[in-house]
C-alpha cells in the first residue's frame, strides 16, 4: 500500500529521463499494472502506507492523487470501486469526478 504514496511523489518531482524530454508519468506508461493497485488503495485509503517520512495516510495528498488517476486511467472495474466513495462526504466529489472522466473516454 505504499505505491500510491510513491506515484505521488515521482509524479510532482518532475522526473525526466533527460532535460527535453516530459516528465516520467508510471500511471501512463504501466496502466494495467497501477490500475489493480489504485483500486485496492480506495477501501484501504487509511492504512496507506509510505517510504517516507510522512506519506501515505498521512499527507492528505495522496489519495486525491489515487482517484484522480483513476480518472486517467480507469475502465469499467474503476467505476466500481469508486462506487464505495461516492457518497463519502471527504472524498465523493473527486470520485464523481473521476468516473465523468473515465466515462468521457469512451
Amino acid at each position: 500500500m505504499a505505491l500510491p504514496d510513491i506515484l505521488h511523489n515521482l509524479q510532482h518531482s518532475q522526473w525526466r529521463f533527460d532535460k527535453d524530454s516530459p516528465p516520467v508519468d508510471l500511471v501512463e506508461i504501466f496502466p494495467d499494472k497501477v490500475r489493480p493497485i489504485l483500486h485496492e488503495a480506495i477501501p484501504n485509503r487509511r492504512d496507506l502506507t509510505s517510504l517516507f517520512r510522512h506519506g501515505g495516510s498521512f499527507d492528505s495528498r495522496v489519495f486525491p492523487n489515487v482517484i484522480s488517476d483513476l480518472g486517467r486511467i480507469g475502465d469499467a472495474a474503476s467505476i466500481a470501486a469508486l462506487n464505495d466513495i461516492l457518497e463519502d462526504s471527504e472524498w465523493g466529489r473527486f470520485a464523481v469526478a473521476a468516473v465523468h472522466a473515465i466515462r468521457a473516454k469512451k
